[in-house]
């Protein structure tokens, strides 16, 4: 018998463990949810269908749930994917990552505030916004770009990026960029990107 419970005991602490998933209220009453990393570290997660944040979303850079206080430091792969209806998004300072397809078809976003945290933009990040009008980071540096990751952002009239560490393909692919568009030091390699680059192949997922 007790050979039995140890077995037993075995099994299930080798089952692996599902993060903690909760959501809360922004102060515009816009319902979020969020997974905890590791320690007091979270992340945003998208949302249930029905639940899909609209309008102006500003994310907290910390959140409570229950006598634990968190700080929020990525907005997670697919976290508001198909959000068609938001139109604004603040995000805070402390957030490092934005994962990938995190903003993928918001397709009325014509504003992201960018905090200076930020280092780390995934692939497809933004991909088709075609309503959002300026991107600006002002983070120091950039580790990573991904590929794609501002691709079909069809009404992007202005924009500053930081030096990129690494960088993927076709950030600004199917984007009708002028000459000069793209400031900062990433501005020639990222008009390069836009127009060579575009011509090579289209996106797909």
């Amino acid at each position: 018998m007790n050979r039995f419970f140890l077995i037993l005991l075995l099994a299930v602490a080798s089952l692996p463990l599902r993060a903690q998933t909760f959501s809360a209220c922004t102060v515009d009453s816009v319902r979020l949810y969020f997974q905890v990393l590791s320690g007091n570290d979270v992340a945003v997660v998208a949302p249930p269908k029905k639940e899909r944040p609209h309008g102006v979303v500003n994310i907290p850079a910390v959140v409570v749930n229950g006598d634990s206080t968190y700080r929020v430091v990525q907005i997670a792969d697919n976290a508001f994917r198909g959000c068609s209806k938001m139109t604004r998004c603040v995000i805070p300072e402390g957030v490092t990552t934005i994962g990938a397809y995190a903003f993928s078809g918001c397709i009325r976003l014509e504003h992201v505030s960018f905090p200076a945290s930020v280092s780390i933009i995934e692939r497809y990040a933004f991909y088709n916004c075609s309503d959002l009008r300026t991107v600006f980071v002002p983070s120091p540096r950039l580790a990573f770009l991904g590929d794609y990751a501002f691709a079909r952002c069809t009404s992007l009239n202005s924009t500053r990026l930081p030096e990129v560490a690494q960088q993927g393909k076709y950030i600004f692919e199917g984007n009708d960029i002028p000459k000069g568009f793209v400031s900062g030091p990433l501005g020639v390699l990222g008009n390069g990107m836009s127009r060579d680059e575009s011509s090579e192949g289209g996106a797909s997922e």
